[in-house]
């Protein structure tokens, strides 16, 4: 199974929290960061070489760390979940 990294700001917690539940009982391992202290884990998460998930929610594209997060992980694994319409293009 691929280790899975899930950031979200603040507002999304919750529709993470879900998610990781149903990936981890599928047997990945799962972290979850959010808000700005998510930042101190961006070199940790390149390191360990695993999916990286961003949910975009209301609050996200005014969130800098969000858009560091997008410029940080690398596209091939990098999934976007967008909760709203005002995620970035």
């Amino acid at each position: 199974m691929i280790d899975i990294r899930i950031v979200c700001t603040l507002d999304a917690k919750p529709a993470a929290e879900s998610l990781m539940r149903l990936l981890t009982a599928e047997g990945h391992v799962v972290r979850l960061c959010y808000g700005r202290g998510s930042l101190a884990h961006i070199g940790e998460a390149a390191a360990a070489r695993e999916a990286i998930i961003l949910i975009w929610s209301a609050n996200a594209p005014f969130s800098q760390y969000m858009d560091e997060w997008a410029r940080a992980a690398p596209a091939a694994r990098l999934i976007e979940i967008a909760l709203t319409a005002a995620h970035p293009q």
